[in-house]
């Protein structure tokens, strides 16, 4: 795993200054020639956006290999695409809007286009898992609602119409409702642009919106506004918006304040050997991570086997130091150290924790330059490596039948988590074995300061 540190890692394109502290197998130092459509992690670079250049000058756009015009959007909860109005068909006094979508929560602003002015507005959201048609023409809001909640991450298709004061829902080809605005107003007013996926604003833009909806998590396709096919590519304004709905691995979660989320994952290690088939010289458990968290007390990770006999917890606890367990004797605590000093690792930065167990020793390591380790001198007293575990990450289900003991706490943990490893699988977030109450693909800078 290959990870940036936001201070003191330094990205060079095309070359790099020959004062620069680079490896000595590393032997040419620029080049000649164009760049373009630099990504990395996924994620589109703007090459003008840089902090320092030398001798660089603007080129024309490649004519080979051009990417195929986007279809589809990913969105991931706190994202929207504003298209320009004048392109598309206006909602006076009719309108359709037709979309694809692909729902991965039960909330979320599929499309909106109003006039903060009057008041008057229309959208399609998610409320709850049900799809639900508003709109207001000025004499108060009504909604069309669907009569059942819709599957999540499955692929569905909306329509919204009006004409006048009467307004439909369907979905997948089938009216859901059909509802009349109140009074005599039939006609909508809208400024500014139309919105796909979500809106800028925080909360609820328009009185009678859900108020517990976030922008869209999930895939949008084939929008159309009246006859007219949208152009994802061709909008105003883009924000946190991935091309393309093919399910990419997902290796970042937030655990919100919201709720007790978490993310079951299992480990084994296979009969040959190792977790990855190596011999079993090499046997053990090891989990990586990195976090992020303001939380005064929290439970990182809980592992225990499928026989509940044996367990081993990561907690945050006092002092924003971390506590290891590996039950039934064992205990690391970095606020103890041959230093005498202790890090606080609740400071809302990123920080990485990796946890071994093996037969002869017990290892701690946090951010590569905190080590903490235990010898295990009767490996009889450790835990059982070689039977199936179930990972817990971020919390516990209400179920789980937690021994005192075996964890510093059981508080919900609050916060971000991101490039997990199951020795030798990074987990993928979209493929585990449960979870809840969570958020994926995203973290939310605003990570609480809170006692937990």
């Amino acid at each position: 795993m290959f990870n940036l540190h936001p201070e003191y890692s330094k990205i060079y394109v095309g070359g790099f200054p020959t004062t620069a502290k680079i490896q000595d197998t590393v032997r040419e130092t620029f080049m000649f020639g164009q760049i373009e459509g630099l990504k990395i992690g996924g994620q589109e670079v703007g090459l003008w956006n840089y902090k320092k250049a030398h001798n660089i000058a603007g080129a024309p756009e490649r004519n080979k290999f051009r990417e195929q015009p986007v279809k589809d959007v990913r969105f991931v909860g706190n994202g929207f695409l504003a298209l320009d109005r004048s392109n598309y068909a206006d909602m006076n006094t009719e309108m359709a809007v037709k979309l694809s979508f692909r729902p991965d929560a039960e909330n979320g602003l599929l499309f909106m286009a109003g006039d903060p002015d009057t008041g008057d507005f229309v959208s399609l959201e998610l409320r709850y898992g049900y799809l639900t048609h508003s709109y207001n023409l000025g004499d108060g809001v009504v909604s069309a609602v669907s009569e059942m909640p819709v599957a999540l991450k499955e692929w569905h298709t909306a329509e919204i119409t009006r004409s006048g004061r009467i307004g439909q829902l369907s979905i997948d080809n089938v009216l859901q409702s059909q509802v009349a605005s109140n009074g005599e107003m039939d006609s909508l007013s809208v400024s500014g642009d139309y919105y796909v996926g979500g809106y800028p604003a925080s909360g609820a833009p328009f009185e009678g919106m859900s108020t517990s909806a976030a922008n869209f998590t999930g895939c949008l396709k084939d929008v159309f506004i009246g006859q007219d096919a949208a152009d994802l590519e061709s909008y105003t304004q883009s924000v946190n918006t991935k091309k393309g709905c093919d399910l990419e691995a997902e290796r970042m979660v937030t655990f919100p304040e919201a709720g007790a989320g978490y993310v079951q994952v299992q480990y084994h290690r296979d009969e040959e050997g190792g977790a990855d088939g190596s011999d079993a010289g090499s046997s053990g458990i090891e989990l990586t991570f990195m976090f992020r968290t303001g939380q005064r007390r929290a439970l990182l990770a809980y592992l225990q086997d499928t026989n509940l006999m044996y367990f081993v917890s990561l907690s945050l606890v006092e002092g924003g130091a971390l506590e290891l367990r590996v039950f039934p004797q064992y205990e690391i605590n970095t606020s103890v150290g041959e230093s005498g000093k202790s890090t606080a690792y609740n400071d809302n930065e990123w920080h990485a924790v990796s946890i071994v167990v093996k037969q002869n020793m017990i290892q701690l390591h946090v951010d590569d330059h905190d080590y903490f380790s235990l010898k295990i001198l009767d490996p009889s007293a450790l835990l059982d490596l070689d039977v199936p575990y179930n990972i817990f990450l971020g919390g516990l289900p209400d179920s789980a039948d937690v021994r005192s003991d075996t964890t510093a706490t059981t508080a919900p943990y609050i916060g971000c988590m991101r490039d997990v490893l199951v020795h030798p699988h990074l987990v993928d977030f979209n493929k585990v074995d449960y979870s809840t109450g969570v958020e994926l693909g995203v973290c939310r800078s605003e990570v609480p300061e809170t006692g937990g």
